[in-house]
Parts: structure tokens; sequence; C-alpha cells
């Protein structure tokens, strides 16, 4: 195969690899047993920090409040709520969930991200994500689940 040729294809594989990184339930088609055994956190760890911050980019709204919304604009987070003031803070993505703050039993696979706000910071884990919906929970005491999708 030419290199030109090659460099065509190069940006659909990277391009299949970022859309299939956080989805826990994804199983290339075809697999050996070893494979079988990689977590959703390996795939994420091979694909790169940058890439994983590259899918959440843009606006998402909450499932089940259209009023409240997700924006991520480079590193930075900003929850917009309705009838208060928007809440903003710095990501960090964390492929193993293995910063300091996300150090503990999950509640299932995935890969993490961590919120510093002024206040503190918080990890939250990526139990999906694709082009059309966002699905994360807190890792604290409530495991608060949260579901944003793409207009």
């Amino acid at each position: 195969m030419s290199i030109l040729a090659r460099m065509t294809w190069a940006p659909l594989v990277l391009l299949l690899c970022i859309q299939t990184a956080c989805k826990p339930d994804h199983k290339p088609a075809a697999q050996n047993d070893a494979a079988a055994n990689n977590s959703p956190s390996d795939a994420a760890e091979d694909i790169g920090k940058s890439d994983l911050l590259e899918l959440i980019q843009g606006k998402w709204f909450d499932a089940k409040d259209a009023n409240k919304s997700l924006e991520v604009i480079g590193n930075e987070l900003i929850w917009h709520m309705p009838n208060q003031q928007d809440v903003q803070a710095t990501v960090d993505i964390d492929s193993n969930c293995t910063l300091q703050s996300c150090q503990q039993t999950l509640p299932q696979q995935g890969w993490c991200f961590v919120a510093h706000f002024e206040a503190g910071q918080q990890c939250f884990l990526v139990l999906s994500c694709d082009k059309s919906s966002f699905r994360f929970a807190r890792l604290d005491a409530t495991l608060e689940e949260e579901v944003y999708q793409r207009p």
C-alpha cells in the first residue's frame, strides 16, 4: 500500500477509535481471548488524554432538564443551570482513574475526569459517551449519575 493511501485511511481509523473508546460495552468485531479481558479504561489509555478530552468537547443538554447544560471548551467545563450562577471548573482527564480524587472502588468500568472547582475538586466516572450521549457518575458517597445529550 502506498504512503498516500495509508495517509488517507489514518484519519478514519483514528476517528473510529475515538468514537468507540469510551463505550463500556464496545467489543471489536475480531478479538482474541486476551483482548476480551481489556477494560474500557485500557482502551481510553491507548487513545490518549487529549483525544478523550476532544471527545467531550461542545455543548451537552441534560436529558431530564433541557434548561440545564454542560459545555466543554478546551479544558474548561461550564455548567449552566436555570436560576443559578454558572459553575466553572477546569478538567483533567484520568484515563485509568488513578488520580488522588479518583482512587476508590469504582461502581463499573470506564475512564475518569477530574473537575477542579474554586472550592475543591471532584472526580467523575464516564460510564458511556458517544457523539450524541455523555453519561457519567460523581465519584462520591452519592454516586449521582448525570446524562447529557447533544441537540
